[in-house]
């Protein structure tokens, strides 16, 4: 594989659509209930992920300053995050769908119900996770909300 395919596979039309899509430059509001801050070491990119708390839902915000490939990733979390329903238990901790609990459960099987659009995006996205090629930028969302949700329960918010 030459240099232009190698770039073409890394920069595929999902993940460069869907980080275009991306318009979130806004900061965590004064009620966000949680608010982390994630950086990865290899490239720069920095996430400032927060929930803030609505009635009895949270709604996840990212503000981020990463590359395309980390924005790709974010979009489908967001997504991933509005599609699937989440419910409070009886000790207000929030619970997440089986295939958003985790950052392996997230790369190791597909979501159902996924949009065709955050289908192709999940598979090209999986494609370079599978090779090991920018995995810590890929998983950088996904630890954002990880250390949210466990901000979550250790503050029970």
């Amino acid at each position: 594989m030459n240099e232009t395919e190698s770039r073409f596979s890394l920069y595929s039309p999902p993940v460069l659509a869907a980080a275009r899509s991306w318009a979130n430059t806004e900061m965590p509001p004064d009620g966000a209930a949680v608010r982390v801050t994630v950086n990865n070491p290899f490239c720069g990119d920095r996430i400032v992920g927060w929930l803030e708390k609505r009635d009895e839902e949270y709604e996840l915000g990212l503000s981020l300053d990463t590359c395309l490939i980390c924005r790709a990733s974010a979009h489908l979390l967001v997504e991933v995050w509005h599609q699937f329903e989440r419910e409070l238990s009886d000790d207000g901790q929030v619970i997440l769908p089986k295939a958003v609990s985790t950052i392996a459960e997230i790369w190791a099987n597909a979501p159902s119900g996924l949009s065709g659009e955050m289908t192709t995006l999940y598979w090209a996205l999986r494609k370079l996770y599978d090779e090991n090629t920018r995995r810590s930028c890929i998983e950088l969302p996904w630890q954002a909300l990880d250390l949210l949700m466990k901000k979550v329960a250790s503050n029970h918010c």
